[in-house]
């Protein structure tokens, strides 16, 4: 999962795994975490409930508790984001949450390009990791 503020500044990547949340691929990629990215586990590598509350809680809430004033968090129309409204709001009361209209991600993302290169160098350097 990529994402920017408003500003245009990027902020760190998650990366969401296949594998079983508590099994030794989590604790192996939970070592992975750094300045650069946040890592992850969830069954099929999608984002549900649990990733929502681990992104929140380890990229978002930092970023929300050091700036002021009310925050706009834009995000597409997924079920689980939609489900999980106060979660996405970090605990906190000046967050408004806006929603990319249904079936046009693909269309309004900006930077659709950007998510396509990351993923390819992405897989190129976990290949290349995976020869040594």
């Amino acid at each position: 999962m990529l994402f920017a503020r408003g500003d245009g500044v990027k902020l760190k990547p998650l990366i969401v795994y296949k594998g079983v949340p508590g099994a030794r691929i989590e604790v192996e990629v939970t070592g992975f975490d750094d300045a650069e990215a946040v890592h992850c586990v969830q069954e099929n590598a999608w984002t549900d409930s649990e990733v929502l509350n681990y992104w929140c809680g380890s990229i978002l809430s930092p970023i929300f508790r050091r700036r002021a004033g009310t925050k706009v968090l834009l995000i597409d129309s997924l079920q689980v984001h939609r489900n999980n409204e106060e979660t996405l709001k970090c605990d906190q009361d000046n967050v408004e949450i806006r929603y990319v209209p249904e079936h046009c991600t693909a269309i309004l993302q900006p930077d659709i390009g950007v998510i396509k290169v990351f993923k390819q160098h992405f897989r190129r350097l976990l290949q290349e990791i995976l020869k040594e």
